[in-house]
């Protein structure tokens, strides 16, 4: 297997963090179209696409962690997998590979750290 370099893709406030394999106990939640993020302040979503694309969620205490996985045959055919998101330039993730999926967080030394939000 060819080794390559740990992968990190960012969108406005999501980030994909190449992951070498799904933890133990990730449970798919969906595959083709998946919302990462909703938008809270503009309700525009950051959205997924892909017939190779599956979306996998664990709790951890009380919030729930996301991983994708984009399938080696996205690559191999040619079709894509995109990020997409009406105020950011589309994210083109490489298939065969899966990413945990990371959320900007704003902290302020007077109160708990909270997500940032589009």
């Amino acid at each position: 297997m060819k080794k390559h370099k740990q992968l990190q893709l960012y969108q406005g406030d999501i980030g994909l963090l190449e992951v070498t394999k799904l933890p133990q106990g990730a449970r798919l939640v969906e595959t083709g179209r998946t919302v990462l993020a909703y938008g809270e302040s503009s309700g525009h979503h950051h959205v997924l696409h892909g017939s190779g694309v599956s979306r996998y969620e664990l709790a951890k205490g009380a919030e729930l962690v996301s991983y994708v996985e984009i399938a080696q045959a996205l690559n191999d055919s040619g079709a894509l997998a995109l990020l997409e998101h009406p105020e950011h330039t589309t994210v083109q993730p490489p298939g065969g590979r899966i990413y945990k999926v990371l959320r900007q967080y704003e902290y302020r030394p007077s109160a708990l750290p909270r997500r940032v939000a589009d």
